[in-house]
């Protein structure tokens, strides 16, 4: 971990309580991740999502690119560009 021992004050988004957290960063990830007493509505309460939030960014089930579900229900990789023409091109014809 680094020197840097600076809390962020945040909240989590990934529920509806909004739980009040701080965070201690060791570069890009988090190092911990603590209650906010000073958090208005939560009070240092943090659900286990909030304190977690390095597994749902960061997690090995996150999907990494795009992927088109084929006829048969099977779902391949493809490229960002092929996505982004395919999608555009139903919006196109949806609309």
């Amino acid at each position: 971990m680094t020197t840097d021992s600076a809390w962020y004050e945040s909240a989590c988004i990934l529920c509806e309580n909004n739980c009040g957290i701080q965070i201690q960063t060791d570069g890009r990830r988090f190092a911990r991740i603590r209650g906010d007493k000073d958090h208005v509505a939560t009070v240092s309460y943090t659900s286990n999502k909030a304190l977690r939030p390095d597994h749902y960014k960061s997690g090995g089930t996150r999907l990494t690119t795009p992927l088109r579900r084929e006829a048969d229900g099977i779902f391949t990789p493809i490229d960002w560009d092929t996505a982004v023409r395919e999608i555009a091109a139903r919006l196109r014809a949806a609309r």
